[in-house]
Order: C-alpha cells, then sequence, then structure tokens
C-alpha cells in the first residue's frame, strides 16, 4: 500500500472517527497498522479512539508506540489525557510536563497541569500552574475561576474576588462566575456587594435555585427578614421539595413569634426529609414555646 493509500485511509477513518462512527474508524486504523505499524497518525488516532471507548491500558499501549517513534508534545498531552481519565493524575502530569519541553508557550498544557495538581489536592502546585497559563494569555476564563476557587476555599477572600471579577469581565454573562463572587462577597462579610452580585445573578439565570437561597441567606445575616422570606419562597416556587427553604422559613417565623407559621414550615421540611434533626428540634420547641407562653 503506497503512503497515499495510507493517507487516503487515514482520512476517511477519521471521517468516521469525528462522526461517531466507532467500530468503522476502529476497522480502517487496524487495517493500516497491519499495513505499516510504525504509522505514528494511526498510532495516534487508534489511541484515541481506545481512550473514548474507556479503554484506558490498550490507549497508553497505542500513543506511547507513537511517542517511541516521534516523541510530539501532541502526542505526550493526549497521553496525559489517558491517565486523567484513567484516574492517575501523577503519570498524567508527568505527560504534560514532557509536551510542555516541546511546547513552552502552550497553556493549555499548563492549565491540564493545575487541573491534575488540584485532583489530588496540590493546591500551591495548581496555583502557580495556573498562573502561568495567565501569563501566556492573561484572558483564560478557565484559569481566572480556578483560581478564584482556590484562593475562596483557602479563605484568601481578595484573591478569589479579584479572579471572579476578571472572570466575569471575560464571560460576563456567566452566571456560575457571577455566582462565585457573590459568595466570595458574602464570607468576606461584604454583604452589600453579596446581594449586588446574587440579584446579578439572577438575571443572568432567573431560575438559580442556589442563587435564590444564598441570596436568602445573606439577607437573613444582614437582618432583611422580610427579603429573606421572599427569597425562600422563590426557592420554593423553583424547588417545591427543598427542606432547608422551608426549615430556613420556620426559623424566621420563629424569630418573629409567629409560631403557628413556623410550625407549620419545620413539619413541611420534615415531611419533604424525615430525617432533618435540627427541623424536629426547632419544632419541638416551638411546640413547647406555643404551649407555654410565659416561660
Amino acid at each position: 500500500m503506497s503512503n497515499q493509500e495510507i493517507q487516503n485511509k487515514l482520512n476517511t477513518a477519521l471521517k468516521y472517527h469525528k462522526a461517531g462512527r466507532f467500530p468503522e474508524a476502529e476497522i480502517i486504523y487496524r487495517g493500516v497498522l497491519q499495513e505499516d505499524p510504525e504509522n505514528t497518525n494511526a498510532l495516534n488516532l487508534f489511541g484515541i479512539l481506545l481512550h473514548q471507548l474507556k479503554e484506558y491500558d490498550e490507549a497508553i499501549k497505542y500513543i506511547k508506540k507513537a511517542i517511541k517513534t516521534s516523541p510530539t508534545a501532541y502526542f505526550y498531552k493526549n497521553l496525559g489525557n489517558v491517565y486523567v481519565d484513567k484516574k492517575e493524575p501523577k503519570e498524567a502530569i508527568m505527560c504534560y510536563k514532557q509536551a510542555i519541553i516541546l511546547a513552552p508557550e502552550d497553556f493549555g498544557l499548563y492549565f491540564s497541569i493545575g487541573l491534575a495538581y488540584r485532583s489530588i489536592n496540590k493546591d500551591d502546585q495548581a496555583i502557580a500552574y495556573y498562573e502561568k497559563v495567565l501569563e501566556l494569555n492573561s484572558d483564560q476564563l478557565e484559569a481566572h475561576y480556578n483560581l478564584g476557587n482556590i484562593y475562596k476555599e483557602k479563605k484568601y477572600m481578595d484573591n478569589a474576588i479579584k479572579h471572579y471579577e476578571k472572570a466575569l469581565d471575560i464571560s460576563p454573562r456567566d452566571a456560575d462566575v457571577c455566582l462565585n463572587l457573590a459568595n466570595a462577597f458574602r464570607e468576606k462579610e461584604d454583604l452589600d456587594e453579596a446581594v449586588f452580585y446574587y440579584k446579578r445573578t439572577l438575571k443572568l439565570k432567573p431560575n438559580y435555585e442556589m442563587a435564590y437561597f444564598n441570596l436568602a441567606q445573606t439577607y437573613i445575616d444582614k437582618e432583611d427578614f422580610n427579603n429573606a422570606i421572599n427569597c425562600f419562597e422563590g426557592v420554593i416556587d423553583i424547588n417545591p421539595r427543598n427542606a432547608k427553604a422551608y426549615f430556613n422559613l420556620g426559623n424566621i417565623y420563629r424569630d418573629k413569634e409567629d409560631l403557628d407559621k413556623a410550625i407549620s414550615y419545620y413539619q413541611k421540611a420534615l415531611e419533604l426529609n424525615p430525617n432533618y434533626a435540627e427541623a424536629y428540634n426547632n419544632l419541638g420547641i416551638a411546640f413547647f414555646n406555643k404551649e407555654n407562653p410565659d416561660k
């Protein structure tokens, strides 16, 4: 089979591959490799196909054969991707680092290493690689977002806010970024900013249950109980089975000394979640206080 014939077959296999017609692609890849066992493109593409089929060990075998003949950054990256899905992040990191030696300006490789370090809770290393991504591409949304998440978990709220704000500048209609920015402001106890960004989140995604819930909690922090009630009712409109919303409404009405409403909401929370210990406790106290108003 001539080189041109092999290339034509690979082109056909790749069309099948991209179309999701994996069995047909596999037949052609295997046929090419019978004719030309060292064909690096066939080895790599077949390895990618096997990866997609979750045959990770076989995928590794074929991509490693491609690397042995032609050690390119692209092949090392593909090998790293297999190790990620095989839940072997340390092996993935080694592959990505080898790829970086060959392609030091590929910011995607640094991002992949950041993800891999994050998966094994090595956050300082993840930060270093995400920062390297931003040196190469300052507008890389996911790097800013992931840095925001790490800094928020580490309670470095100013750094978290900085990266969330940059991510929101890049993608101003991203409701998840907006929500996390609001959460960071709330944890920083900058409640007015938190309210502003929760409301912005809800403009972007009106039925975002978590945004409504967190906005309600922020109103409680601000002792603005009427707005908190409205938001918890909004949560229930979106998800009538949210037991925590009913529980929190019970707490608000308890504090307002409207024990009948408090009892009703605690009972609803328990109807939805019979194992809700706090709701049982608060319901018992509410019944006691109702029956003993002078105590």
